[in-house]
């Protein structure tokens, strides 16, 4: 498995330990959950558009200083502050 797999694969097993939704996480963060499961399986790869901003947002590309270097956690972390921005309330 290549490391992009072995990435999205961490970024899913997150999610469900979690408790956590991509369906729900894509919604509020205003992408279609079919695209966010196309990144994540490799169906798309990222390279730009509305695919991109989904691998960056998950941590997968760097879009933004230090992106991609990321562990996991604080992709996790990352995206509950996004989801916590959008819904009004200030990241902790």
């Amino acid at each position: 498995m290549d490391n992009d797999k072995i990435a999205a694969e961490r970024i899913k097993k997150l999610f469900r330990s979690n408790g956590g939704s991509l369906a729900a996480w894509a919604k509020e963060m205003g992408f279609k959950t079919h695209d966010v499961y196309a990144v994540l399986d490799g169906r798309t790869r990222g390279s730009r558009g509305e695919s991109h901003r989904i691998a960056v947002a998950l941590g997968l590309k760097e879009g933004n200083a230090g992106a991609g270097n990321r562990s996991q956690k604080e992709i996790i972390q990352a995206i509950n502050d996004q989801l916590h921005e959008r819904k009004g309330h200030p990241a902790n």
